[in-house]
């Protein structure tokens, strides 16, 4: 993502937080069309496997360049939209679509992906569409007095600079534990690599179910500062990858993951703290 530095430029060239969304959701959209396209033209045998794979990796590339500001985007609209005290409020009902997000499309994958992989790209770039002209026709900017306030603050990295480096560490672990899950429960747990894939995709939405659940409702109890949200956030994580570490049969390490969702809020919460 390009967040805060990069926000920070687009808002002394004037771009909005509308039109930084559109272009982010429509990078999102074209990425899995382009990807069916590509996989269409394989399994008709109009191009080779390396070819295919060259092409894949080329819409991967420019799909995450387009794709990794949407949420920085999305978080900064919200903080603009949000007081200061709604705010991680705020925060966590965005962590919770992204959650929500998250399980509905698994579970399309887990039901489609196998079978029809051409049908479940397009299913996902035709939801991501709908995204975008929801964007586009809903989405309206945050009032102009409150956003010149806001602008005339001076952006001081080294003071954001503690919340970039728990938010990548966070973003680190998240994305490398889908792997390291499948591979420990081929290597603890005996499976073969296509079980072992599907259960570790079956835990990963037990952790995102889990976190919906909480950013959706715990947050509106609890009502807790940012910073005693993170605490908690923290403290549960250490203890969540501590069990899955050292869990000796798959129900454990299902139960751990999915204790994991209180803990995978904190990203969403960074820029309540700025």
């Amino acid at each position: 993502g390009n967040f805060p530095c990069g926000d920070t430029r687009t808002r002394q060239r004037g771009r909005k937080r509308h039109a930084q969304a559109l272009r982010r959701s429509f990078g999102s959209s074209a990425g899995p069309a382009l990807s069916a396209l590509v996989i269409g033209a394989r399994l008709n045998g109009a191009i080779t496997a390396m070819a295919a794979l060259g092409l894949l990796f080329g819409i991967r590339f420019l799909q995450s360049a387009f794709a990794a500001g949407l949420l920085p985007a999305a978080q900064a609209f919200m903080a603009d939209s949000t007081k200061a005290e709604q705010r991680a409020e705020g925060m966590g009902l965005l962590g919770a679509a992204y959650g929500i997000g998250a399980v509905a499309g698994a579970a399309c994958a887990f039901a489609i992906g196998g079978t029809a992989p051409v049908a479940a790209f397009a299913a996902l770039s035709a939801t991501v569409t709908a995204g975008f002209l929801a964007v586009w026709t809903m989405l309206r900017e945050p009032a102009p007095n409150r956003m010149n306030a806001m602008e005339k603050t001076p952006l001081s990295l080294t003071r954001l600079l503690p919340n970039l480096t728990v938010t990548f560490l966070a973003i680190t672990v998240y994305g490398i534990v889908q792997h390291v899950t499948a591979r420990r429960l081929q290597d603890g747990f005996g499976l073969d690599v296509a079980n072992s894939i599907s259960r570790a995709g079956v835990t990963l939405m037990g952790a995102a179910l889990s976190m919906a659940l909480v950013q959706t409702f715990a947050l509106r109890w609890l009502r807790w500062p940012a910073t005693r949200l993170m605490l908690a956030g923290a403290g549960v994580a250490l203890v969540v990858m501590t069990v899955a570490a050292t869990a000796q049969s798959f129900s454990r390490q299902f139960r751990a993951h999915f204790g994991s969702g209180p803990q995978q809020y904190r990203e969403n919460i960074q820029l309540a703290l700025r």
